[in-house]
This record gives C-alpha cells, sequence and structure tokens, in this order.
C-alpha cells in the first residue's frame, strides 16, 4: 500500500491499487470534493427534525443554558462570568431524529462525447468517494454505466475502473436508460429510499425521470491563462434551474493525465504459481459471485479456498486447506456475510447434511448437524462441488439480524436445496434443465420447455418456489444453453436446430460464428455487445467470439476440463490440475496455482 498523508486515510484501501503518483491526484480531488460536496445526500443531519434533548454539552446558544447555571447567575455573578470566560458553561444539546440514511447508493456515469477525456479522472474519483461514503453509513453500492443498463456492478473492481475509463459511447445519455436504471435501482434496493447520481453533462439536466435524482456536471474549460481545468456543479433532485454548488478543479499534467486514463492501475506483472496439493478435476471449480474467492477440492476431498486479487499489484493470499473428513464429504460451499467466513455443506455416512463454517486460516470454526430432509445418496452421485446463494437480501439488516435470518440456495447437480442455520431441505422443482446464479437470493433457471425463468424460495415452513418467466420461450433450441448471472436482463446463448450459436440479449437476437468444434462455456458483456468464452476444437486453447467473429484468448499447455466466469473474472483448471485466474478487461493474470511434486 503507498503511504498517504493522514488527511487521505479514509479511502487508503480504495487507493491502494494506484501507485503514489496517480493516488496524489486522485486524493486531491478527493479532499476537494469531500469538503464541497460531502455533506449532500438524502442522509445529511441538516433534513432531521428537532427530537427534544439528549444530553449536556458545553456549548450553545443562552436560550439552552441550564437553570443552574441561570441560579448562579442571580446568586454569584463573579462566579457566573468566571465559567463564561473559561467556556464551562453549560447547555442542554438537541436531539434530533435519526435521518432516514439511504440503504442504497448508486453512481451512474455518463461515458458518452461530452463525457472523453479530463471528465473521466473527476468520475473515477467521485466513485471512490461515494463508495468510502456509503461504506461508512453501511449502505449498498452500485454503479454503472449510463449508456449501458443492464450491467450493474457493486465493487470497484481495478479491472472495471479501467473498462469504464476507456469506455466511449459517443452518444449521449437517453430518458429510456434512465427509466432502465430506476426501475434497476428499485428492484435492487427494494424502496424508493435509494440514492442515485448522475455524473455527467449538462445534458442529464434536460432528462426528467422518476425517480429524481443529484446530478453532477462536469465541464472543462479553458481559464484566461489558458490552463485546463474542471468545473464541477452539484444539482439537487428536482432543482435543475441552478447548482447548489460549483468547485473549480485544475488538471494534473497533460503526460500524467492521460497515463491516468490509460493505465491507472498500471502494467500487469505475471505472478509466479503457487504450490500445493492436486486437485480433483472431476469436482470442478466454484467461482463466487463477488469474485473475490474461489474453492475447489483435492484429490484427497480436502477442501481449498483461494483468495483471488483483485488487480494486478495486490498480493496473492495463501490458498487455505480445510479437512473436512470428520464432518463428512463436502458438497456445496458458499459464503456467510453476517459471519465473514466461507461455509460448506457436507454430507456424513448416514445422508445427513452438516453445515461447517471454515475460519481465515481454514480451520473448521464451527460444526451444526441440520434436520430436514438432508441429501440423499443418488442426489449427490457423480454431480460436482455445488455452489450456495443467499436466499433473500440482507440490505437495512443489521449483523446480528443477519447471523440468525441467514439462509442458502443451494444448487447441487439438478437438485435445489434450501439450507438455513437449523435443517436442509430438498425444493420440489421439477423439469429444470440448469441453473445460473443472480443477485439478491435469485436463480435463474433453464426448463425443458427452453423457457427461462426466475427462481426465488418462499420462505415458509412448505419452502416452495416462487417462479416468474423472463422473456420468451426458445423455440429454436437444438443443444446447450448458457445464462449469464443477471438478475434484470439474462443473456441467453444456446445453439439452434440449424446448428448455429444464438445469443439473445435485452430484446435482439444475434447470430454469432463459433468455429467447427469449439464448445461455448459461458456468456458475457463485452465492449462490442455479447460475447462467447469457448473451448476450442483443441481443447488447450479458449476463445472469444463476438459480432465481429472469433480470437485466441489463451493458450494452456495442458487440456481444459473446467472453466468458471463472471463479468470481470475467469478461472481455468487443466486436466493437470492447474488454477488459474485471470481478469477480462484488460486481459491479466491473477492467479497461478499448480500442484507441487
Amino acid at each position: 500500500m503507498n503511504a498517504l498523508p493522514p488527511a487521505l486515510r479514509p479511502w487508503a484501501e480504495l487507493l491502494a491499487p494506484f501507485d503514489a503518483e496517480v493516488s496524489r491526484v486522485l486524493g486531491g480531488y478527493l479532499l476537494r470534493l469531500a469538503a464541497a460536496f460531502g455533506d449532500l445526500g438524502h442522509g445529511r443531519r441538516g433534513d432531521a427534525e428537532p427530537d427534544g434533548f439528549e444530553g449536556i454539552s458545553s456549548r450553545g446558544p443562552y436560550e439552552r443554558l441550564l437553570a443552574s447555571e441561570w441560579l448562579l447567575h442571580d446568586e454569584l455573578p463573579d462566579e457566573f462570568l468566571r465559567r463564561a470566560a473559561m467556556n464551562e458553561q453549560l447547555f442542554l444539546e438537541r436531539s434530533f431524529q435519526k435521518p432516514q440514511r439511504s440503504r442504497h447508493v448508486f453512481v451512474l456515469l455518463d461515458t458518452g462525447c461530452e463525457q472523453l477525456g479530463a471528465p473521466r479522472l473527476l468520475q473515477l474519483a467521485w466513485l471512490i468517494l461515494q463508495k468510502q461514503r456509503a461504506d461508512a453509513a453501511h449502505a449498498a453500492f452500485s454503479w454503472g454505466v449510463i449508456q449501458q443498463p443492464e450491467v450493474v456492478h457493486q465493487e470497484l473492481a481495478p479491472s472495471r475502473i479501467e473498462a469504464a475509463l476507456r469506455d466511449s459511447q459517443f452518444r449521449l445519455p437517453a430518458r429510456h436508460e434512465l427509466e432502465h436504471w430506476a426501475l434497476t435501482a428499485r428492484a435492487l434496493s427494494g424502496t424508493d429510499e435509494c440514492e442515485i447520481w448522475r455524473v455527467g453533462g449538462r445534458h442529464l439536466l434536460r432528462l426528467e425521470c422518476e425517480p429524481e435524482s443529484f446530478v453532477l456536471c462536469v465541464e472543462p474549460e479553458i481559464t484566461r491563462e489558458s490552463q485546463s481545468r474542471l468545473t464541477v456543479s452539484c444539482y439537487l433532485p428536482g432543482h435543475y434551474r441552478s447548482p447548489q454548488r460549483v468547485l473549480h478543479l485544475e488538471l494534473p499534467a497533460p503526460e500524467l493525465a492521460v497515463r491516468i486514463l490509460r493505465e491507472p492501475i498500471g502494467k500487469p506483472t505475471l505472478r509466479p504459481p503457487t504450490q500445493g496439493a492436486p486437485i480433483a478435476t472431476s469436482d470442478g471449480v466454484v467461482l463466487h459471485t463477488d469474485q473475490r474467492r474461489a474453492w475447489a477440492l483435492t484429490q484427497e476431498g480436502t477442501l481449498m479456498t483461494l483468495h483471488i486479487p483483485q488487480s494486478v499489484r495486490e498480493p496473492a493470499a495463501p490458498v487455505r486447506f480445510t479437512k473436512l473428513a470428520r464432518q463428512g464429504t463436502p458438497v456445496a460451499v458458499g459464503y456467510s456475510p453476517s459471519r465473514k467466513r466461507s461455509v460448506a455443506l457436507c454430507v456424513d455416512s448416514y445422508g445427513r447434511a452438516v453445515l461447517v463454517v471454515i475460519g481465515k486460516q481454514g480451520g473448521v470454526m464451527e460444526t451444526l448437524h441440520l434436520g430436514g430432509d438432508g441429501i440423499s445418496p443418488e442426489a449427490r452421485y457423480g454431480a460436482r462441488l455445488g455452489q450456495m446463494f443467499l436466499a433473500r437480501s440482507d440490505l437495512g439488516m443489521t449483523r446480528t439480524e443477519r447471523a440468525e435470518s441467514e439462509e442458502f440456495l443451494c444448487v447441487f447437480g439438478d437438485r435445489l436445496f434450501h439450507v438455513a442455520w437449523g435443517a436442509c431441505n430438498q425444493l420440489e422443482v421439477e423439469d429444470i434443465l440448469g441453473f445460473a446464479p443472480a443477485h439478491y437470493g435469485v436463480l435463474l433457471a433453464l426448463w425443458k420447455d427452453k423457457a427461462v425463468r426466475v427462481v426465488k424460495a418462499k420462505l415458509s415452513e412448505a419452502w416452495a418456489v416462487d417462479y416468474a418467466q423472463l422473456g420468451a420461450v426458445l423455440e429454436d433450441v437444438g443443444g446447450p444453453v448458457l445464462l449469464s448471472a443477471e438478475p434484470m436482463h439474462p443473456r441467453r446463448a444456446y445453439r439452434s436446430t440449424a446448428g448455429k450459436w444464438i445469443v439473445r440479449d435485452a430484446g435482439l437476437q444475434l447470430e454469432l460464428p463459433v468455429p467447427e468444434g469449439a464448445r461455448p462455456c459461458a456468456v458475457l458483456h463485452g465492449s462490442h455487445g455479447p460475447e462467447l468464452l469457448a473451448i476450442g476444437a483443441d481443447p488447450s486453447r479458449l476463445y472469444r467470439i463476438n459480432v465481429d467473429g472469433s480470437s485466441l484468448l489463451l493458450r494452456f499447455k495442458h487440456r481444459i476440463v473446467d472453466l468458471a466466469a463472471s463479468q470481470q473474472r475467469l478461472l481455468i483448471l487443466t486436466e493437470a490440475g492447474q488454477l488459474f485466474a485471470y481478469q477480462l478487461s484488460p486481459l491479466a493474470q491473477l492467479l497461478h496455482y499448480e500442484p507441487g511434486a
């Protein structure tokens, strides 16, 4: 981590991926922005109503001076004056109703033609400022590009920051895109009490959309001294005629500004491989939805936990090994946000479900024997290592409330289980071909009738399941179907009856040129639209396929046996038990696990 001055300590963790020179520029912007706009938002104290008194203070107006002080004024006036001169007088301190803080903060960036170049520096600094502000208020944080309403980010991963800085739409935002973002905000926050910031040009002031949001206008200008600077104007929701506050920021040297926009994180560095036990390739690899951790099983049945670096400069954490022979056979893994620990679902020799909490160093912290149906031998026979997802959103809950009410949906083979801290029950879901994870306790499932539906558990005594169909039924399916992990508008890729690979994305239907013999394994959102990741006819090669054609992405010495991909992370498992982790944009190796001798 770079040595930062004390004033920048609140943003030290978010500035860690950047080098000292870039951190100095962003830190200067953060201090100016926090001082000018830091108190704006739905949770500021100035909006709160008075609510009596809550204590005693040494400061205040004389209307709230304690009665005992007025008694001194009448009986001992000299003592009254002395206490006033020495700031020893006591006043009643007013109490305010706690403001309704926003449980979810959204930052929407305009990457159109008005925001090319220098305004992107301010957008980057504003993302860091709002991320730290949301974390301090225990609120959820999401951000994205206005012109790409289907892509929502929850973390400031360096690869996503670089992609946003390079993104150029060459068109202004449209009203229907803001309306799409409003629907996404309501769906993710579960309430209208969310805080939305639009960051871009003055065109945003002319786009009316409910709910109204804060607008941060960023405009480059040239001063009379021929110096370049940014003018930042903040508009409150519904008050777009005149700005609430205006700030002028000087730009860094042109060479430094260009380097920040092109390579804010720095050039990728190759990591030395981590040595360890051989991986059981038949069990595959599991990538968590937060893209920060992955799990696999060794050939001896030991559970491996791998922490994936979030940038090429972040040091790789050691691989942790957990022996679960006493608890049973591990069948699924997940992450508990309330305990901030990995959890493993095991099955003992009697078919009973056992939930194991894993410590930071890989040891077993807690073991819970679960009641309910358990997991039958036929359900786990031949299935790969499964994954557990939160069964409902935990936004707005305290840590204690989350720990008591935390429940998971477990995808294991073609079965779906409900796992709580007291029971494990199989959900009655018929005619399902496969699942894909989404956000906030929602799973996407493909039915045998080729329809994609949202699956969400109804937390009741019956453990029933709710369904809601997304899009039209895929009538011309002739082969496997791939789903992207997006709750609002998932992409669906499939091989048609004519042998062509089709991608359906937000009402569009595209045909992608998949090379002969290639096997698509994941569908993602690329810079040029939907794209597929496919293992080639030579299983040691991985291809990236989009509307422009196919290109070789990676080549390995051994055959690829499993692949796990998200929007910005890629995990590759080879037949030799090697495990590789990459960031996709720009492509860089983050982790390399090599079986020891």
